[in-house]
């Protein structure tokens, strides 16, 4: 049976806010179910109150867009749309996890110089450092 893409929203939404009974403010959804909104005051943060981060792993995970805006003194919206494809044009697809990280550490790298200390999972099951750096700036193939 296939996931509709109102359950991949309340799904992002449920893991976000460890319970889709505890999100703060009524869900709106709309177009048929594809798209909702969350009018809220919660703070959100990448770890000690981790709802940014809970939001955009479950986003990714779930193959939906999300988008925040103001929404009124302390209250921001939560735009939420889900997509149908993972490759395709870019107003239809949302990638991955795997490859948002890849993308973003890649760009991190051009604009930095720094490497990261992201590490993946083999095949195999260990972990090896992520080369989150493009293919030509590798420094074991360089000539310097």
């Amino acid at each position: 049976m296939s996931v509709t893409p109102k359950e991949r929203i309340e799904a992002v939404l449920s893991f976000a806010y460890r319970g889709i009974h505890h999100v703060d403010a009524k869900i709106k959804f709309q177009h048929n179910d594809t798209q909702a909104t969350v009018n809220t005051r919660k703070d959100l943060a990448t770890f000690d109150y981790d709802l940014l981060t809970r939001l955009v792993v479950a986003a990714h995970d779930q193959c939906v867009r999300l988008s925040i805006c103001p929404s009124g003194p302390g209250r921001i919206q939560l735009f939420l749309c889900a997509r149908t494809v993972r490759k395709g044009r870019m107003c239809e697809r949302h990638p991955t996890m795997q490859e948002i990280v890849v993308i973003m550490m890649g760009e991190f790298f051009a604009r930095t110089g720094q490497c990261s200390e992201l590490r993946i999972r083999n095949l195999n099951g260990t972990f090896a450092p992520a080369r989150t750096y493009p293919r030509a700036a590798d420094p074991k193939r360089s000539k310097g």
